[in-house]
């Protein structure tokens, strides 16, 4: 997939003055890495049109505006319990400062989330590791494992930011915790448990019982559930949450919502999936989860020893890591159906876990350590070769100037492998760099062929001919099934809901899908995103 990084294997038998030299040097491509971020993570992310998650939150966001309703979420007009609405909110936010709905203003809250998770990784865990150097690659390596750098870094989904906050109650509550002050933990704990139900419903119940289990279990201390902060924490989360549905009763009753919101917690369950299905998921999920997080996912091989749960133990802060994230982790692996994302905030755990090991790895060099190296020189070496292959890619003619951008690119990332072969050291900072490279490589080669030649580009023009040509007046028919993508793009077109209506006396024009085409006479059709096709009618 992408390169992996090697470790150096410390600095034995080197003077002080040059191991500060190294670390001052180090510090500087730190800063290099941190300002390569910028292009990386904001060029061309407004040129591919929205998938379907984003644009279910863009519709619900810009149909709070335009209704002037900002607590009941709706989509095409009609109650939507999937979600509660605290990340609409935020989008909400965005879109003012912005001054329009767009792909830019979606997916910017999504970049500053991750650079905001990024430091919190970095912040909680400065002091845990033997070089501080670690705790600092453990955010970049946050950063720049496959999942995030590639996908979910410029997407405007809720993932990130749900992430960021359950792994703050995780950690946080830790942290308070293992300094006697359990009263600000579970107060801490709650109040975090609050905001995320407010922005995914259900899910955060059981990162809930699961950290106050894993927590108990690391530090002892099990009278301490019933005490004041606790009982304050349940007060305040709930006020708040009360404070809200109080409120959401005067438009639908509260008990409305909660049944959809059951139903989407439980959807991927073992209970709502076949055997069979759920039996596959098992067997594949932690190899899939291995693809999905490369570079640093192979630090697992580090795992592979007899006394590893001898070591986890040795140390507090990381056995409690482990056990949050066997724990929640256990949920998804018995879960189909479910999206990488989904377990965001349990990777900066694992990875803590992969440090803490290669730490503990590095003062016996056996044939784990050995082994990394040298697929991780190999696969450093060859990463320009295989970025300058792009060149035989037929669509590449479509990126203006792309010999000069394709040299450029490539001289960078060989000139970064060699130093990476000839600096030790510096070699953890390197590889994020060379990831960051790619990044770029990625937002001025991929991104524009993508919003070139996939479906969705379609569907975009399309949705927008069929906004412009009839205008706001227009509704989809009874129970058809719109595609959300069509949907935003028609509002975002005409600056108005899309909503159902089965009387035909509300609009001159209507939508329908192929389940009333039978009953009318079509106008005009365009493509729903979906493999279907959706018609327009007169209003009869």
């Amino acid at each position: 997939m992408w390169p992996i990084i090697l470790f150096p294997i410390g600095c034995n038998g080197v003077s002080t003055d040059r191991r500060l030299k190294r670390n001052e040097t180090y510090g500087w491509w730190v800063w290099l890495a941190v300002a390569l971020c910028i292009p990386a993570f904001v060029i061309n992310i407004d040129n591919v049109p929205f998938i379907g998650d984003e644009a279910i939150r863009a519709i619900v966001a810009y149909e709070m505006m335009l209704s002037g309703n900002y607590l009941v979420p709706k989509i095409n007009g009609e109650f939507y319990f999937s979600k509660p609405p605290l990340y609409n909110w935020v989008l909400i936010c965005f879109y003012r400062v912005f001054g329009v709905v767009s792909e830019l203003s979606s997916r910017i809250p999504t970049v500053i989330f991750t650079v905001l998770f990024t430091y919190v990784i970095y912040l909680f865990n400065k002091r845990r590791f033997i070089f501080k150097k670690h705790s600092v690659l453990l955010a970049l390596m946050f950063l720049t494992c496959g999942r995030m750098i590639f996908y979910d870094s410029f997407l405007g989904l809720i993932d990130i930011f749900f992430s960021m906050v359950t792994y703050t109650m995780i950690i946080g509550t830790y942290v308070l915790a293992s300094k006697d002050k359990w009263q600000q933990a579970y107060f801490l704990m709650c109040i975090l448990s609050a905001v995320g139900f407010m922005l995914k419903g259900l899910p955060t119940i059981h990162f809930f019982i699961f950290n106050i289990l894993c927590l108990h279990i690391t530090l002892g201390q099990w009278k301490k559930i019933m005490s004041w902060g606790m009982v304050a924490g349940f007060l305040t989360g709930g006020l708040l949450l009360g404070t809200y549905f109080f409120f959401y009763n005067n438009y639908i009753t509260a008990k409305d919502a909660m049944a959809p919101l059951l139903e989407e917690a439980a959807i991927r369950t073992v209970a709502k999936n076949e055997w069979s299905d759920v039996f596959k998921h098992i067997l594949t999920y932690p190899f899939e989860n291995i693809y999905h997080f490369l570079p640093w996912s192979i630090f697992g091989i580090l795992a592979i020893r007899k006394d590893i749960v001898a070591i986890l133990k040795s140390n507090k802060y990381i056995w409690y890591c482990t056990l949050s994230a066997l724990t929640n982790y256990m949920v998804y692996w018995t879960s189909a159906e479910v999206f990488p994302r989904y377990i965001l905030m349990l990777i900066p755990l694992i990875f803590t876990i992969w440090i803490f090991l290669y730490e503990f790895e590095v003062q016996d060099h056996h044939w784990r350590l050995k082994t990394l190296r040298i697929l991780f020189k190999g696969i450093a070496f060859t990463i320009p070769f295989v970025i300058a292959l792009g060149i035989f890619n037929s669509k590449i003619d479509l990126i203006a100037y792309w010999e000069i951008k394709m040299l450029i690119i490539v001289s960078i990332l060989a000139l970064v492998s060699y130093y990476y072969f000839v600096n030790q050291p510096l070699r953890p900072i390197l590889l994020v760099i060379m990831i960051l490279v790619l990044r770029i490589g990625f937002d001025i080669f991929v991104l524009p062929v993508r919003a070139m030649h996939r479906d969705s580009v379609i569907v975009k023009s399309e949705s927008i001919r069929i906004a412009k040509k009839y205008g706001p007046n227009i509704k989809i028919y009874g129970s058809s099934s719109m595609n959300r993508v069509n949907s935003i793009y028609m509002m975002m077109e005409n600056e108005a809901i899309l909503s159902h209506d089965s009387s035909m006396t509300l609009a001159p024009y209507y939508i329908i899908d192929s389940t009333y085409l039978e009953n009318f006479n079509t106008i005009d059709t365009f493509p729903n995103g979906e493999g279907a096709t959706m018609w327009v009618i007169e209003a009869q």
